[in-house]
């Protein structure tokens, strides 16, 4: 798989029924790129979401929901490309509040009240340990070290590189979402 997604490709979102019209309602805020309806282009990727979302409510099975994107709609769309110190401080600030205080918050800010779609790494069960750690050294540290945040963030992106990154696309406006018709759905099993 490319640094990217194709939005011109078939593109998946795993789940325990069939989204027939995606709802940001429903959608959690702390995820990696806030809250949105996120997709990916990697069928595989998605039905092993499919499956953990089916467990969760206790079902032996989970959904795999195929869409086309239609471009009907004009949208802005922002491609981290690859895990770096940018794509990381996105990450903390909308999954941990309590980091906000050493990102740059008015770019995180920007990139929220800017874009309908941000594409990037997953930042999966894989990477999150990391990621945790870097939260917790972050929360011992004192905000007024900018050359010591700005090495511990380094150090997380050197830690993550040998990592072979699956990527998502988040569909975070109506007017996003508004692009997306469902092709098919179908169960998966183990």
């Amino acid at each position: 798989m490319s640094a990217s997604i194709d939005l011109d490709g078939p593109l998946y979102h795993g789940s325990y029924t069939e989204i027939k019209v995606p709802d940001l309602s429903f959608a959690r805020r702390a995820t990696d790129f806030g809250q949105g309806f996120y997709l990916t282009d990697d069928r595989a990727q998605a039905d092993e979401i499919a499956l953990d979302r089916g467990d969760l409510k206790g079902l032996a099975y989970g959904v795999s929901n195929q869409y086309a994107y239609s471009g009907k709609n004009a949208v802005l769309c922002f491609d981290f490309g690859e895990a770096d110190v940018q794509w990381l401080e996105f990450v903390l600030f909308n999954r941990d509040a309590r980091s906000r205080e050493y990102v740059n918050q008015t770019r995180c800010q920007e990139l929220l009240a800017t874009y309908d779609i941000i594409i990037g790494p997953v930042a999966d069960d894989d990477l999150s340990p990391t990621i945790n750690e870097l939260i917790i050294a972050l929360q011992n540290l004192p905000a007024d070290n900018p050359e010591r945040v700005a090495r511990i963030k380094s150090d997380t992106i050197s830690d993550l590189r040998p990592y072979r990154y699956k990527y998502q696309a988040c569909f975070r406006t109506p007017e996003a979402l508004g692009n997306l018709v469902l092709a098919r759905s179908r169960n998966v099993v183990r």
